[in-house]
């Protein structure tokens, strides 16, 4: 066969897991919507609402999880539902990566497959002008999944694909330990305000199947709550509202939709600003132990450095990518935008977290310890010579111990050590004769 001609079956490999993926979670959140449904249709807050409402609505529910919007009467709805978006990605992957990712001309075939149930599905729901965005939404998502897939045979011939692979394990360590932190953070905050989310909740009446429903929507939005208690960790904060925002630092309480997790907020306005504080020291923190922990791979500061500015600058584009996407609405007026400001998040995630990180590698280094130390006065520094009799013979010992390697050696280097030291035991036993005597001729006297 020609090498130039174009063979389509070569590409036909991906179709069956990528439909696989969008087609099954399509069919389970329909499934799931209803399921609830038809468990809590004698509700009164249902009202003359049908299974063919419910169904189109769960079908265009699916549709944001690539970036659409829902539109129910006049309400606007364009708030991502995150975990279902990370659960397609998740899958794909996995699916992809048993075929694996070769060329560029596959990430090509694997993001356009992305498109054909995307339309499909939304064309058959409603209308084009609510679900277009979504059309490139499922074209990213399957770009970036078949990069992240195909990473070694795509990107190895950059050269600064090596330093990215150096810096992976700082990468890697920070975004654990930031989301660990934010996760125990965002727990503490729903147990101490579990009287409020409960009053929220009761608010529906609408049983347990109801609150079950309402616990698994929340579920499927709670990468978007965690990313955004982070926001709020480090300062940047995030809006639920357009009068009301909250961050370490301040709070400005106002008009809040009725979702039962955003009863973990004061009620009351603070401000507080030396409360950046905290985040700060936690990232002086989290340096300095990354430091350290990495520090007998790559012994070299400058290595250190480098592989720190790396991987917080990563984890920077993350949040930042992330923080944009999980951003949306949840309705008209004053509730048409919720989540981060992407420019406020860009400084605080340099300022707060990318130079204290920074300033940590630098300082906790073996290197500029031992810098450090040379600088301070003879008599304060930690001296490693030893000091007196008993330490010499100990250090002379261990020069002996180091260099018989050979038993030949270690039984020459014995026997002169005993040759050295017989004329001194002479001496010492014949000074002690003499003493005796003179001991005994006094008491004879």
């Amino acid at each position: 066969m020609n090498s130039n001609t174009f063979d389509l079956s070569h590409y036909l490999k991906f179709v069956r897991p990528i439909l696989q993926v969008l087609i099954f979670t399509w069919f389970g959140v329909l499934l799931l919507a209803l399921f609830f449904y038809s468990v809590t249709a004698s509700s009164p807050l249902l009202g003359d609402i049908t299974w063919v409402n419910v169904a189109s609505f769960a079908t265009n529910w699916w549709l944001s999880a690539f970036g659409a919007k829902i539109t129910v009467d006049t309400l606007s709805i364009a708030l991502t539902p995150t975990l279902l978006s990370f659960l397609i990605a998740y899958f794909e992957y996995k699916f992809l990566r048993k075929i694996g990712i070769q060329n560029w001309a596959e990430v090509l075939a694997s993001s356009v497959l992305n498109l054909f149930p995307v339309v499909m599905i939304g064309f058959l729901s409603t209308p084009l002008r609510d679900w277009w965005f979504a059309i490139f939404g499922a074209l990213l998502l399957g770009a970036l999944v078949a990069i992240l897939v195909g990473r070694e045979n795509l990107l190895a011939n950059y050269f600064w694909w090596e330093y990215v692979v150096g810096a992976s394990t700082h990468f890697r360590f920070l975004f654990r330990v930031y989301l660990g932190v934010t996760v125990l953070l965002f727990l503490l905050a729903i147990s101490v305000s579990w009287s409020h989310i409960s009053a929220i909740s009761g608010l529906y009446y609408q049983g347990f199947w109801g609150n079950l429903g309402l616990f698994m929507m929340q579920v499927l939005y709670l990468p978007t709550f965690i990313l955004w208690f982070f926001a709020w960790f480090i300062g940047a904060g995030f809006s639920l509202s357009t009068t009301t925002f909250a961050s370490i630092m301040e709070v400005r309480a106002g008009l809040l939709p009725a979702i039962p997790v955003f009863g973990m907020l004061p009620e009351n306005n603070y401000s507080v600003p030396w409360l950046i504080i905290v985040p700060i020291v936690t990232s002086l923190v989290i340096g300095v132990v990354m430091t350290r922990r990495f520090q007998d791979i790559y012994p070299q500061r400058n290595r250190a450095l480098l592989n720190a500015l790396i991987a917080s600058l990563l984890f920077t584009t993350t949040i930042f990518f992330f923080g944009t996407f999980s951003s949306g609405g949840l309705g008209n007026n004053s509730l048409s935008y919720m989540g981060v400001q992407p420019p406020f998040l860009i400084l605080f995630l340099l300022g707060v977290v990318v130079v204290p990180i920074l300033l940590a590698t630098a300082g906790a280094h073996a290197q500029t310890i031992a810098s450090l130390r040379s600088l301070l006065p003879k008599r304060m520094q930690t001296s490693t010579e030893p000091h007196g009799i008993a330490e010499s013979l100990v250090s002379a010992t261990e020069d002996v111990e180091a260099e018989c390697v050979d038993p030949k050696v270690a039984d020459d280097s014995v026997r002169q050590t005993v040759d050295f030291t017989e004329p001194i035991l002479e001496t010492l036993e014949d000074e002690e004769e003499l003493a005796s005597e003179s001991e005994s001729v006094n008491s004879d006297k």
